[in-house]
């Protein structure tokens, strides 16, 4: 297994636009090659006003958080997520926005997030970087998830098929990874700030607008 070193490796949060949440065009036949999927994803997305979007790589359906700038892009993303936060109970958060974290090596995706990862999973990053043990400790970016293995001063970060050991590896220097993620972190925290006001505009009390935000951003307290 050939392990690949990320000298200065960036971890960029980015959200999953789902196309049947955003659009009702027909879902192609399987299977789906990269141009057909990046189609019918453009395709979905642009009937909620948001094809000017671009994925983090052809085929995928993840876009930036940094990349969601105009008020009326984030209202459009929320209005696709409104069950996360519309009726909720009292003493209940919304579930953070699906996506989390795609590690980068330069303009090249290296991992991305999978099924049912979200934004609070840069908490899962976090710990990973602190994992000084030789044994595999699993990092939940969705599934098939990664696992973290420390040695000899490097942070080997490996996808897995959900049951198996890494099927491939990068290593990272832990201090350069855990850079990575207080940048992520801030840049989730300025989204939250982002979201506040298409929050208000969808109807969300103003005082719970905050706590909400936050909770959506992946950085409630």
């Amino acid at each position: 297994m050939t392990i690949r070193t990320i000298a200065y490796p960036t971890l960029v949060p980015v959200i999953e636009l789902e196309p049947a949440c955003f659009g009702n065009l027909p879902s192609p036949p399987a299977p789906w090659s990269t141009e057909t999927a990046a189609a019918y994803w453009q395709g979905c997305i642009a009937q909620a006003g948001l094809g000017h979007l671009a994925p983090i790589r052809p085929g995928s359906w993840h876009v930036t958080v940094a990349s969601l700038i105009e008020p009326s892009d984030i209202q459009a993303v929320l209005t696709g997520f409104h069950e996360r936060f519309e009726d909720l109970p009292d003493d209940e958060l919304p579930l953070a926005l699906n996506g989390g974290c795609a590690l980068m090596d330069g303009e090249n995706v290296v991992f991305e997030p999978q099924c049912c990862g979200d934004l609070a999973d840069i908490a899962n990053w976090e710990d990973a970087a602190a994992h000084r043990t030789a044994g595999r400790k699993q990092l939940w970016t969705g599934h098939p998830w990664l696992e973290a293995r420390f040695a000899e001063g490097w942070l080997y970060l490996g996808a897995t098929n959900d049951h198996t050991s890494p099927l491939e590896e990068v290593r990272v220097h832990p201090e350069a990874l855990a850079d990575s993620i207080e940048a992520a972190r801030e840049i989730q925290k300025a989204f939250a700030e982002r979201l506040m006001p298409a929050l208000l505009a969808l109807g969300v009390s103003d005082a719970d607008m905050d706590t909400i935000a936050a909770a959506l951003a992946g950085v409630a307290s």
